[in-house]
């Protein structure tokens, strides 16, 4: 895809989730971007209790600006479903989740208690912080050259029972085996 082509997708992106107006505080397109990035990777998983209902999406995170990025993704459908967005405080709170996102600004220890409470679930796993792989997680988001990438963790994926299409898999800028 061409640079040109990869910036429009990406703006209607914004546009059509709402989330493409001016920045009301300093980094707010970048959390924006991470929003809308889970928003569009969901499309592309399957989960085996597949129809309509419930998504709920979790994010772990001390940056209220992430937090409100994520909530204007509330009421939104993925694959029939109903995003709901709650912002975790304790990892036993991870057992209804259907998405869990780790926000920067958590520290490692938080991150691995609650990638520890969903492990072996089908549950989809992303992370904002630096060695989320390393610790257990399944998707990192990795800002390069202005752009967000993602690496994947293919062995944690197989482990939760989920299936990332051959499309997203393509677009990772690594995926490891683990």
């Amino acid at each position: 895809m061409t640079r040109p082509l990869a910036r429009l997708l990406f703006v209607l992106t914004l546009a059509v989730l709402g989330l493409g107006g001016p920045a009301r505080a300093e980094g707010l397109t970048d959390v924006v971007a991470r929003a809308a990035f889970v928003f569009n990777f969901s499309k592309y998983v399957e989960w085996d209790d597949e129809g309509p209902g419930e998504a709920l999406l979790c994010i772990v995170t001390g940056d209220e600006a992430q937090v409100q990025a994520f909530a204007r993704l509330q009421g939104r459908k993925i694959q029939g479903r109903t995003i709901k967005v709650v912002q975790l405080a304790r990892p036993a709170e991870d057992m209804a989740c259907r998405q869990l996102f780790v926000g920067r600004g958590t520290d490692r220890r938080t991150a691995e208690s609650h990638l520890a409470a969903v492990r072996g679930r089908p549950v989809l796993t992303l992370g904002d912080i630096a060695g989320f792989l390393d610790i257990g997680g399944m998707v990192e988001l990795v800002p390069r050259d202005e752009r967000l990438t993602f690496q994947l963790s293919l062995g944690a994926i197989r482990r939760s029972g989920l299936r990332v299409s051959a499309s997203a898999l393509r677009l990772a800028s690594e995926a490891r085996e683990q």
